[in-house]
């Protein structure tokens, strides 16, 4: 299938193979343009089609062009992971078995224990803050 883009006042229309693109990547590219842009997803038949009608003054082109590029980004993003999880997690696993921690000590906390109690403190907040989301 080829790539369309379809340009019109103020709005874009890309229809785009959904054997290139993941609707995951699409849906991350619509997020960046968050704000910006109403982006509307409709996937059938393989085929991605895909609306972008700009909130303000700026170009359809402009919205099309940096649309195609988060979504080109992500889907080599999610690619590169999916490729590499053979061998980050064995790696990860000797690295944190041998008992290497994620993030070495900070010197200042230990030579001041109130800064150590005052880091401890505020990391269970935002732990619990996360864990409530």
């Amino acid at each position: 299938m080829k790539d369309i883009l379809t340009l019109e006042a103020g709005s874009a229309e890309l229809a785009l193979s959904a054997a290139w693109y993941g609707r995951p990547a699409l849906e991350a590219a619509a997020a960046a343009l968050a704000g910006r842009a109403y982006v509307s997803l409709v996937t059938a038949r393989g085929t991605h089609r895909v609306t972008l009608r700009a909130t303000g003054k700026a170009s359809a082109r402009g919205l099309a062009g940096e649309f195609l590029d988060e979504a080109l980004n992500a889907q080599l993003r999610s690619e590169v992971v999916d490729a590499a999880r053979a061998t980050t997690g064995p790696v990860l696993a000797s690295v944190f078995t041998a008992g290497f921690t994620a993030v070495p000590k900070d010197p200042l906390e230990e030579m001041d224990p109130a800064v150590a109690q005052a880091r401890a403190a505020e990391t269970a907040a935002l732990q619990a803050r996360a864990r409530a989301r």
